[in-house]
């Protein structure tokens, strides 16, 4: 889907082993109202910082014309090696 939207200020997040819950920003019970996969489980308080920290940069930098938080996307912090953030 990504490639197939026109160029411009697009940006999509992938996060290996993550699931619809873990992009919801939710926890406790209410995280458990689909069947998840365990490494899911076990990554989510990863996966929840990483959308907090990537998120509020794409909106700095959109919003505000940050600079740092531009830089800080084009290599975001904390990815592991199978995630990738693309931007364009």
């Amino acid at each position: 889907m990504f490639g197939a939207l026109p160029p411009g200020q697009k940006a999509q997040l992938v996060l290996n082993d993550a699931d619809h819950m873990s992009f919801a920003g939710q926890t406790g019970r209410a995280v458990e109202i689909i069947r998840r996969d365990e490494s899911s489980r076990h990554l989510q308080p990863a996966h929840h910082a990483l959308v907090a920290a990537i998120t509020t940069d794409w909106w700095r930098a959109r919003l505000l014309g940050d600079d740092a938080a531009a830089r800080r996307l084009v290599q975001p912090a904390g990815l592991m090696p199978d995630d990738r953030c693309q931007m364009g």
